[in-house]
């Protein structure tokens, strides 16, 4: 499980990265809100919302969720050409799926559009109308990519997994810098495309060498399958409700000013940098070990790794926390800021991420914990924690950005309070399922990562007074090698209080947990 933690989170650094430098060219070409239709951001991010949500519903977290459970039991009982013919069954209905929904969705994309974006009309809706059509075709690849992965995730084998999300933002980049000026936005959504497309392509060598041939059957009778679309009832109304929710903070981004969206959209992805680099990749990689453990129904080992899985997250997401809310404004004036995006865009994006950035433990944890049901084929109780949430989340949007007149604030301000329910209401599902709070939960290293990181949050605080004394320039270098140094700054800070702990305790920071 470390080896393929360890290269998903390579490979999740290296796409954010490239995340990072994609948000900069968008930035920097497009601004926040363009008075250019052409180049307006507002309506790319507008236009990918429909096809994203019918790849969330259907295949991320609801498929690949139930497809990995079921696919590793053929595997563990050696029943690897049942086990191929399961795979090929969900592969072809997956297809006929996305292909009849994707036709659907284009021909009625006015009326939807014109539902969900109530703040766009003219020449805006025409264009995020013809966007979403074109970035409709993202999601059929997607779908074939996620069999892969999920392929690829219960043999352990994580190199082609690790490198589609990479290929997939390079292709992004490459049609932004070419072809932008000519073709403004639609330049972006021909990239969606490109790298959906090549998202999957790099992972075929690796699912032929498992064995899998792909045939043209459908045995959706068989019990594997039955199985499966039982498990997903359940995800699916779980996976509906959050994208329902994220259509519902565009829809009242498009009733703000306009820019609204893309600086949502700006600061959100900047929040998920660590989100995406060590929860999202330390989930993933665990879910075939979680699985495993569920099938042979040792709880005492499954809590055991659910909570080293928990620690590890842990001991690099809470400094992360810490770090990225002191250095928001940083962050956002060395990634976005320049070109067209401007000092004041700047400065709402680096507010709105510090209202998303308080909740990023809860974030990285959440899919964890829900993994760790999933492994057990209950989907049911992270999915009501779902819906809940979902519920809470946008009476909280509705309420602080329209009814409090918070803006795009309190939209972010909103989702991170509802996260933080998901997380408590989960880990209270994970105690009355397993028993042992402490067993589940490693409450003394999250106490001792929590005080080392409030030593780095001093050390921090205390450098960026020494900079602000010496009226450090506002340059983009002089801003490289401020942010470089304050984040070496805590490294170095952080490291060396855990390292203390580690070696005081005889090189395990787990005693007594």
């Amino acid at each position: 499980m470390v080896t393929g933690s360890l290269l998903l989170g390579v490979s999740a650094l290296i796409s954010r990265l490239l995340g990072v430098y994609r948000d900069h060219l968008f930035a920097v070409k497009f601004g926040a809100g363009s008075g250019n239709v052409l180049y307006d951001l507002d309506t790319y991010f507008a236009a990918f919302r429909i096809p994203d949500f019918l790849y969330n519903i259907l295949i991320l977290g609801t498929v690949s969720v139930a497809l990995v459970p079921i696919f590793t039991g053929y595997i563990v009982e050696e029943k690897k050409k049942e086990g191929f013919e399961f795979i090929n069954s969900v592969t072809n209905f997956l297809l006929f799926i996305m292909l009849a929904l994707g036709i659907i969705i284009a021909m009625f994309s006015r009326e939807l559009s014109s539902v969900l974006f109530p703040g766009f009309s003219g020449e805006k809706l025409e264009q995020t109308i013809m966007l979403t059509r074109i970035i409709m075709v993202s999601p059929i690849f997607f779908a074939l990519s996620s069999i892969a992965q999920s392929i690829q995730n219960t043999f352990k084998t994580f190199l082609a997994f690790a490198l589609a999300p990479v290929i997939y933002n390079i292709s992004i980049i490459g049609t932004a810098i070419f072809f932008s000026e000519q073709f403004g936005v639609y330049a972006l959504a021909f990239g969606v495309i490109l790298g959906s497309f090549a998202h999957f392509a790099i992972q075929i060598p690796a699912i032929l060498k498992t064995g899998y041939r792909y045939q043209a059957v459908l045995a959706w009778r068989k019990n594997d399958f039955q199985e499966m679309l039982h498990l997903i009832g359940p995800r699916l109304l779980g996976i509906s409700a959050m994208q329902i929710l994220l259509l519902s903070d565009t829809f009242i981004a498009s009733l703000l000013t306009a820019g609204s969206i893309s600086i949502f959209n700006f600061s959100a992805n900047l929040n998920w940098l660590p989100v995406g680099m060590v929860g999202i990749s330390l989930s993933i990689a665990s879910f075939a070990t979680f699985s495993e453990l569920a099938k042979k129904g040792g709880k005492e080992h499954f809590v055991k790794e659910l909570s080293r899985v928990i620690e590890w997250t842990l001991l690099f997401i809470v400094p992360a926390t810490f770090g990225m809310f002191i250095l928001r404004k940083e962050i956002t004036e060395l990634i976005l800021q320049g070109g067209a995006f401007s000092a004041e865009d700047t400065i709402l994006t680096a507010k709105t991420l510090g209202f998303f950035v308080v909740s990023i433990v809860a974030q990285s944890l959440i899919p964890i914990f829900a993994r760790g049901f999933y492994a057990w084929k209950d989907t049911k109780t992270p999915v009501l924690a779902a819906c809940a949430t979902v519920v809470i989340n946008i009476a909280f949007s509705v309420g602080f950005a329209l009814g409090l007149d918070m803006g795009v604030f309190g939209i972010a301000l909103a989702y991170s309070l509802a996260q933080f329910f998901q997380f408590f209401l989960l880990l209270i599902f994970l105690k009355k399922r397993f028993g042992d709070f402490s067993a589940i939960f490693p409450i003394q290293s999250f106490l001792k990562f929590l005080l080392a990181s409030l030593v780095m949050t001093v050390a921090l605080l205390a450098g960026k007074r020494v900079f602000e004394y010496l009226a450090w320039p506002e340059t983009f270098l002089h801003g490289v090698i401020k942010t470089s140094v304050l984040i070496f700054i805590s490294i170095v800070i952080y490291g060396g209080c855990v390292w203390l702990v580690i070696k005081k305790r005889g090189g395990d920071f787990r005693e007594n947990n």
